[in-house]
């Protein structure tokens, strides 16, 4: 269920999902997220969800079964433009419907950058560079487990193509061990190491056309 709410550009939406065994067993999820644009080209997005199972104490609003995102940012594409976004996910957050990749954390993240037309005689339209990040926190030990950081280039071709360019610096801590295949084991540490990648599509109307990313 999603509303247009304040202006044309703003919404709020509602979900509410439940599943149950008949045997005791259930697990029902509800939130909702939002839309707000404050000032033009800036938004405000908001998104909370609770889950309820059989297995945790369920209340309203308990914070160890929720998760929520905030975040504010600007999407013009020429001057200057940012975001700055904080997530939490708690550890009874659990929804059995759909998935979630990372659980019982903490989420930093944010994005600051410029962007500016080329000249008239150049095939390129825009150019924009970019500096973003995010880090993650363990709720449970209050460590840093992941840090991301990256400098990026965007380029639009003034006949539709474009693609982007980015080095950045990785930092994960593994807390338990696990297998890759049966012969590559990841131990518990603090893994360090760079990252490059290109990414590249064409003009989307082409009834031809591609993307190519490489890392």
């Amino acid at each position: 269920l999603k509303k247009r709410v304040i202006n044309d550009n703003s919404d709020v939406g509602f979900i509410l999902t439940s599943r149950s065994d008949f045997k005791n067993e259930n697990n029902q999820t509800f939130g909702f997220d939002s839309r707000i644009r404050y000032s033009k080209g800036s938004f405000l997005n908001i998104k909370w969800a609770q889950t309820m199972a059989s297995d945790v104490v369920n209340r309203l609003a308990r914070v160890p079964s929720s998760r929520f995102w905030i975040s504010s940012s600007s999407q013009n594409t020429v001057g200057f433009n940012h975001g700055f976004s904080l997530s939490y996910s708690g550890p009874d957050f659990s929804p059995i419907l759909g998935f979630q990749a990372r659980s019982d954390f903490k989420r930093m993240g944010g994005r600051f950058g410029y962007g500016w037309y080329a000249p008239d005689k150049s095939r390129i339209l825009q150019h924009q560079i970019l500096i973003r990040g995010s880090a993650f926190w363990s709720n449970q030990t209050g460590n840093l487990e992941t840090l991301n950081p990256n400098l990026e280039y965007n380029y639009n071709f003034k006949k539709g193509s474009g693609g982007s360019l980015s080095v950045g610096f990785n930092l994960d801590e593994v807390n338990e061990s696990f297998s890759l295949t049966n012969s590559i084991d990841i131990q518990p540490d603090k893994y360090t190491f760079p990252s490059l990648s290109w990414m590249h599509f064409t003009t989307p109307n082409y009834s031809l056309n591609f993307m190519s990313n490489l890392e």
